[in-house]
């Protein structure tokens, strides 16, 4: 009985071994194979570009990436075509990666114009601003500006103060934050609201006081709001003969 259960036990091992084997085998046979099945100079063939597109054209990555689809599957500068492809002014985000057997895949995220900035640009969501074609700017954009490296400060100071005085006469349609650090704003109905130094939110409790009720019925009048006052504001009207005391 001894014998036998030696006998089984030693097979039962040549049998383990024999599975180790065999599974190594396996895993060198792959790893061989794929050398084989995808060779060094494996040719890309396919240019697959997604995204949401509006303002973007997927022409124009094309056109990007295609010289660079002359280099074979393993060579593609993958980060050199991602970064030319960022370049273009309405992408947010580019990823580029490698689909087996010989396809790029580009996969793009388009910025979404929120303001007017400066002259020229735009400024996205995330503040960032850029400088697309004029013909490509949406119309009916609010009118930003300000110093570079301003954007996100200009930005989330218009988005409090448009807020607080949107359904009002002074609803606004631009903000602008100057070289010398001074806010002022202009109305729809094209008044110019001066704040000064202080941010713009510490001067709205004056005018959305008093200041509405006051000026009630004469914003066609006014040419412009001062709030740069330690205590009330003052007013510049469109028509010099008016009653001097309604200048306070």
């Amino acid at each position: 009985m001894s014998n036998a259960m030696t006998m089984n036990a030693s097979n039962s091992l040549q049998i383990d071994v024999w599975r180790i084997v065999f599974v190594l085998l396996l895993i060198i046979g792959a790893i061989g194979g794929s050398y084989w099945i995808v060779p060094l100079d494996a040719p890309l063939t396919q240019l697959e570009i997604r995204g949401n597109f509006d303002k973007l054209q997927p022409e124009e990555i094309r056109r990007i990436a295609k010289p660079m689809l002359e280099a074979n599957f393993f060579a593609a500068d993958i980060s050199g075509i991602a970064s030319a492809v960022a370049e273009l002014p309405w992408v947010a985000h580019v990823k580029v990666e490698r689909k087996w057997p010989g396809q790029l895949l580009v996969q793009v995220q388009e910025r979404n114009a929120i303001a007017r900035w400066n002259e020229t640009s735009v400024l996205d969501e995330d503040s960032n601003s850029f400088t697309p074609r004029p013909e490509e700017i949406p119309t009916g954009l609010p009118q930003l500006g300000g110093r570079q490296g301003h954007e996100s400060e200009v930005m989330h100071t218009w988005t409090r103060i448009s807020a607080a005085l949107a359904g009002t006469p002074l609803d606004l349609e631009s903000l602008r934050l100057n070289t010398r650090g001074q806010w002022s704003a202009r109305t729809r109905n094209n008044i110019e609201i001066r704040f000064g130094k202080a941010q713009p939110d510490a001067r709205l409790p004056a005018l959305l006081g008093a200041g509405i009720h006051a000026l009630n019925g004469r914003w066609q009048q006014i040419e412009y709001i001062d709030l740069r006052y330690t205590n009330g504001f003052a007013v510049g009207w469109r028509q010099a003969a008016l009653d001097p005391g309604s200048n306070k």
